[in-house]
């Protein structure tokens, strides 16, 4: 355990509280969340930290990156779920626009 008394377990903080913990930008992704993780590692091996201490925040920060890695792919999927029901519902409509030019024209025929 740590003597530098941190909470370590992944699952006690929230997206928000990993992404502001790392320092994240607000529109980011995978590689900058590499990018910002491997900055905050070689700033924790610089502390000359126990082997303990150092496998403890490396193992932590691994985590975060797999947490968020899994936030992002979870968010483009509802994204892209989103963009799949829009899609449909604008084909529906253009169908449905379709019919009613069908019927004008047929209307205009016989007049």
């Amino acid at each position: 355990m740590s003597n530098l008394y941190f909470d370590l377990n992944i699952y006690n903080y929230s997206i928000k509280e990993l992404q502001y913990l790392i320092k994240l930008p607000e529109i980011y992704n995978f590689q900058i969340i590499e990018e910002y993780i491997s900055v905050i590692k070689n700033k924790i091996l610089g502390l000359k930290l126990s082997i303990n201490e150092n496998n403890e925040f490396l193992l932590f920060l691994n985590n975060i990156k797999l947490f968020l890695k899994s936030h992002l792919e979870e968010e483009e999927k509802k994204i892209l779920k989103q963009k799949i029901i829009n899609l449909k519902n604008t084909q529906e409509k253009m169908k449905d626009e379709l019919k009613i030019m069908r019927k004008n024209k047929e209307k205009i025929k016989k007049e």
